[in-house]
């Protein structure tokens, strides 16, 4: 374990294993301290996009609360760091964690929305014990009105301006001081990188893979992230010549130990955009009605030999309809009858194909056993569809399968919120 994952070992051994690089401290107030490392105070309407993640859980009796940060990308989906999502050596739970959106200062509780999460989706060739691959999507049992990030693409053209800030977060703000996190969200600019720099500045404290991760900050600079930061955006700007719009280029995740070297590795967006995809196709909230026009102020008392054509204003009477009750219906599903499995992964992907009523999101798990003692497979599916034929195609490492019977289960919900469930038969073999 290398890099800030060893600090944070080390300064909550109790854990027998700590968060890391997320702010895991026995459950207390926060710091007041008012700045990122070497960074400046957000002011008020920055970085809307960006959400606040705690996780709660208990390891040998004692409580603790860990910090990170995260960025909306969807109504109901957060991104974050993998080892935000995890005790210790141990994931853990959704019900344990909890998000704030819309809240600047965290000592604002009437501010913004705290948020349950409802699921984890971390990337499936994440481990604790190493430093690559380190992302995964929170799933928010409501949904949040702040504004979704764009998310960078591979192959598109952006810019990084000088000294425009590019990262925030809510992470400590002295260099090696458990506890000086911030209850006030800080921002500082840390320019980007070549490879070939971050292999050179990391390699003390890691290994850096250039396929999932890229790197920002200066050697020897006091301007960077840190512990509790972990999770949050790192933003470049997509430039049309005339307006520049802000784009997720990464994720916080690990570097020096005690964050006193300027330079920190950065999950690479482009390198998940498949993983981010079924997130970033959640169709935005629809915008909030218009407020009803203030009742006209009634007709005058007529006037003697007033025209009889005269127009007699009328007040408005509101309208009420009936809400959408009916579920979203999946007809003519068709999955693979069989699947080769190796090494308890599927020789291919598993897709599949259905028709839709109307757009919905749907939540796939797998099951193993008899209808009277039926198991769900650790690892669930979210995916959205449109009206009409449609595909899914699951990750290969999503299950860890053995020859013999299963089914999927579909659920599809539709946007007010309708239910309905389908069930697919699915056998594994050995692949020969």
């Amino acid at each position: 374990m290398t890099g800030r994952r060893r600090l944070a070992r080390a300064l909550a051994a109790v854990l027998g294993g700590a968060v890391i690089a997320a702010s895991a401290l026995p459950a207390a107030p926060a710091s007041a301290a008012a700045r990122i490392i070497a960074g400046a105070t957000v002011q008020a309407s920055g970085w809307p996009s960006i959400a606040h993640v705690e996780a709660r859980y208990n390891v040998n009796g004692t409580n603790f609360l860990s910090n990170c940060g995260g960025t909306v990308i969807a109504p109901h989906w957060i991104v974050t760091a993998a080892h935000c999502t995890y005790g210790g050596a141990n994931p853990l739970p959704a019900a344990s964690m909890t998000v704030v959106t819309g809240r600047l200062d965290l000592t604002q509780t009437g501010e913004g929305q705290t948020i349950a999460v409802d699921d984890i989706v971390r990337h499936p060739d994440y481990a604790s014990n190493q430093l690559g691959m380190d992302v995964a999507l929170l799933h928010l049992a409501a949904a949040t009105i702040a504004p979704p990030l764009e998310v960078a693409v591979p192959d598109a053209t952006y810019v990084s301006p000088l000294d425009v800030p590019n990262t925030a977060g809510w992470g400590w703000t002295q260099a090696g001081t458990p506890g000086s996190g911030s209850t006030t969200l800080n921002e500082a600019y840390m320019p980007l990188r070549a490879n070939a720099d971050c292999t050179a500045a990391l390699t003390p404290f890691g290994t850096f893979d250039p396929s999932n991760m890229l790197c920002a900050g200066v050697s020897g600079v006091a301007t960077t992230t840190c512990h509790g930061d972990s999770g949050g955006p790192l933003i470049v700007y997509a430039d049309n010549g005339t307006a520049r719009r802000p784009v997720l280029w990464g994720i916080t995740s690990w570097g020096s130990p005690r964050c006193n070297d300027g330079v920190t590795a950065f999950a690479r967006v482009t390198a998940f955009a498949a993983f981010l995809a079924p997130a970033v196709a959640e169709p935005p909230l629809p915008p909030a009605p218009a407020p009803e026009p203030a009742p006209s102020a009634p007709a005058p008392a007529p006037v003697p030999f007033a025209p009889a054509s005269l127009p007699v204003p009328q007040l408005a009477t509101a309208s009420s309809f009936a809400g959408d009750t009916s579920a979203p219906r999946l007809t003519e599903l068709r999955v693979p009858p069989s699947v080769a499995v190796r090494d308890g992964l599927p020789v291919r992907a598993i897709t599949v194909r259905l028709y839709a009523s109307e757009p919905a999101a749907l939540r796939i798990t797998l099951q193993r056993g008899s209808d009277g003692a039926r198991r769900t497979l650790h690892g669930t599916y979210r995916a959205h569809v449109g009206a009409g034929d449609g595909h899914v195609t699951l990750p290969r490492a999503l299950w860890r399968l053995r020859a013999g019977a299963y089914r999927l289960r579909i659920e599809a919900t539709d946007a007010a919120g309708n239910g309905r469930a389908v069930v697919a038969s699915l056998r594994a073999r050995r692949a020969r």
